[in-house]
């Protein structure tokens, strides 16, 4: 084995032997050689114990109300809008609860742009020491529309850079959903059974879902099947105090938040002349005429294992 020494200030390395420096950059091994010597980056340090990243969630599990408000909300937005929308997740230590904060957002089908200055007011956000409930974000929670939870590169980019718990809601047209939950430190994602994170879902069943799905890159179309499981929750019953406060949030509260969410409209594509729309026309011709009209489609199944070339008309 060989030391290891940490580079900080006043660190000055031994000028001979084998050995491991920790910088600010990765890790280094200082080499020797017949014809001299160098520090090497390295990728880890063979001799020393592998540290095992298991997270920890220590505030209390979010509430059963607070589960249903999302759900009814996402819900709400996939009725009127057809699309995906965001909440964010709040937790006072003063009072020892959550609270969701929904602020001003536009939505489509596949995505979710939200104001991030919309927040809650600073006196709110005041923590020890002041008058305000010391409201802090501590996470998101979003919705997938009527297809599954699961957090797609878009949602890791958007929460790499917020340490915290996040959850997204699937299939939130009907009463059984998909729900999804991970914890971020420092941009290091870990999934969570959302049963662990949060009270009111009640685990109903799982499901293998076979689907195709399709890479195309230019005229080459690659075609495989893909097994996932999908695990299916239900919200927990109410109680009669419980069903009073969540008809309350429904009157009083959802209308307000709905006015927040507006509707992305996508303009439609027009040709700015009818010699424009011509002329992309005449290059597709053109196109499919220097491969004398043989277009290809190149279909990859993986189920198969094998490799089939059919003759494509680019439709």
């Amino acid at each position: 084995m060989f030391p290891v020494y940490l580079a900080k200030n006043g660190f000055v390395p031994p000028e001979k032997g084998i050995y491991y420096v920790v910088a600010k950059d990765g890790i280094y091994m200082r080499t020797e050689r017949l014809h001299g010597s160098c520090m090497v980056k390295v990728s880890n340090i063979p001799h020393l114990d592998v540290i095992q990243q298991k997270p920890t969630f220590v505030l209390p599990k979010i509430p059963a109300n607070v589960m249903r408000q999302a759900k009814l909300f996402f819900r709400t937005v996939f009725d009127v809008h057809h699309s995906e929308s965001y909440l964010t997740l709040l937790y006072s230590s003063k009072l020892q609860t959550y609270k969701l904060w929904c602020p001003e957002q536009t939505v489509t089908y596949s995505s979710v742009e939200y104001n991030r200055a919309d927040n809650v007011p600073v006196e709110d956000r005041n923590y020890i020491g002041s008058t305000g409930d010391g409201w802090q974000m501590v996470g998101t929670i979003h919705s997938h529309c009527d297809f599954s939870a699961f957090h797609s590169g878009t949602d890791e980019a958007d929460e790499a850079s917020f340490d915290g718990v996040h959850l997204t809601f699937g299939h939130v047209n009907q009463d059984r959903f998909s729900i999804a939950a991970s914890i971020v430190f420092s941009n290091n994602r870990t999934k969570m059974n959302p049963v662990d994170v949060a009270e009111g879902i009640v685990f109903d069943s799982e499901e293998l879902i076979r689907e195709e799905e399709e890479e195309t890159r230019g005229f080459y179309k690659r075609v495989y099947t893909v097994e996932r499981i999908e695990y299916w929750h239900n919200l927990a019953p109410m109680s009669e105090a419980e069903e009073t406060a969540h008809i309350d949030f429904e009157v009083n509260v959802l209308p307000e938040w709905m006015k927040k969410v507006n509707k992305m409209v996508l303009p439609d594509y027009k040709p700015a002349s009818t010699e424009q729309s011509s002329h992309w026309v005449d290059m597709w011709r053109n196109h499919k005429n220097s491969r004398n009209q043989q277009e290809f489609r190149f279909d990859w199944r993986k189920e198969e294992s094998d490799y089939n070339m059919n003759y494509w008309d680019g439709d």
